[in-house]
């Protein structure tokens, strides 16, 4: 069959995929690329997204449709999640898009990312009873999965991009900044799920994740594809934070598996992982590379 495209711009990063899908559903990745394009940078301050921003995330369109041109695809599927959807600006972004590219861009809503990020981890997860979490720029996404039926999701303005603006003002992080962000995660969850319901195996997607198994792992950014259903403990996400927190960003920038544009951020998408296996009682988590890139073509079926 003909192969198949999928681009994610979200708050941190834009993300391009493409697949083989066969006609029993199975999706085959050929090629997948990643733009720390930082769509959410100052998004907080006017909730307008600025024009460099903009600028970015534009640029790597256009170097993904010459991707996706050499490839002869027509079928693409552009996306994108908590920093557009948020923005008092998002027309005028999804039309810039539009005049660039000639794509029409789908702008999720909350409930729409947690389920294609569901559909994606269930396209090869072998569990029947798990906890997808999604920790993005912007937003976390939440699913609660019984027997692999969707049972209940909630998407969180708790991503990364955004618990660092509102909480870890110092580089590196004064201790009260971490101890009151890993607070208001915890109030987050308490106030949307029930702690029973949530005990139970977690699996987590996104660049965040991706990026705390590579670290983990010691494996260069460049081959996240071996981290896909690696399996990190909490006891060693709790070394990766206090490595992290100890060091300012620049020195962050060093550490093996980290994408140097990620050091600012993620701190806090570690911190938001501890707290959410913490409040499911899990001491581990399986980090799987298939999210909603990969759920976006399986919602039809």
């Amino acid at each position: 069959m003909p192969l198949k495209a999928s681009i994610d711009i979200g708050t941190n990063s834009t993300r391009l995929l493409i697949v083989d899908m066969r006609q029993d559903g199975t999706l085959n990745p050929v090629e997948h690329h990643e733009r720390i394009t930082k769509l959410g940078e100052g998004l907080s301050e006017n909730n307008e997204l600025q024009s460099n921003a903009i600028d970015r995330v534009l640029a790597a369109l256009v170097e993904y449709q010459q991707v996706i041109h050499d490839y002869e695809i027509d079928d693409i599927r552009l996306l994108a999640t908590s920093a557009t959807r948020d923005a008092q600006n998002r027309d005028i972004f999804l039309q810039h898009i539009t005049k660039k590219t000639g794509l029409d861009c789908r702008v999720l809503s909350g409930d729409e990312e947690a389920y294609l990020s569901f559909l994606g981890v269930l396209s090869d997860y072998k569990g029947e009873n798990f906890i997808v979490c999604d920790v993005g720029g912007g937003s976390s996404e939440i699913i609660i999965a019984a027997a692999k039926k969707l049972q209940f999701a909630k998407s969180l303005n708790i991503g990364s991009s955004r618990m660092t603006q509102k909480f870890l003002h110092s580089d590196p992080p004064l201790k009260s900044q971490v101890s009151a962000l890993g607070g208001f995660v915890q109030v987050e969850l308490h106030t949307n799920f029930l702690s029973a319901d949530m005990q139970r195996e977690i699996v987590a997607v996104g660049g965040t994740a991706a990026s705390l198994a590579l670290i983990d792992s010691s494996t260069s950014e460049h081959m996240s594809y071996k981290v896909h259903h690696y399996a990190l403990t909490s006891n060693r996400l709790e070394k990766i934070i206090t490595e992290l927190a100890e060091k300012n960003i620049d020195s962050r920038r060093s550490i093996i598996g980290l994408h140097p544009k990620r050091a600012d951020v993620i701190l806090a998408g570690a911190l938001i992982f501890a707290e959410i296996m913490q409040f499911c009682q899990q001491d581990c988590m399986t980090i799987s590379l298939r999210d909603l890139l990969f759920g976006v073509f399986l919602e039809e079926r």
